[in-house]
């Protein structure tokens, strides 16, 4: 069996992150971003068992709306 790889070898990018990945890369706190979660202003979320994850298809639709509700103030 053969096992297709990038040319490049560079690795896959993520197709879903962790909260604390999401806060860190934002510059806020797990806690923060769970709270406008809970609040339905932060992105889509997917429960995995007792794991949430966010989707980067998730994330690109939440930036979109951030930037909206930013060039409607």
């Amino acid at each position: 069996m053969q096992i297709h790889t990038p040319s490049n070898n560079s690795p896959a990018p993520k197709r879903a992150y962790s909260v604390a990945e999401v806060a860190t890369q934002m510059g806020i706190s797990p806690s923060h971003l769970r709270d406008l979660i809970r609040e339905g202003d932060g992105p889509s979320v997917i429960r995995l068992g007792r794991r949430t994850v966010i989707t980067a298809d998730a994330l690109v639709a939440w930036g979109a709306r951030l930037q909206q509700q930013n060039v409607a103030a």
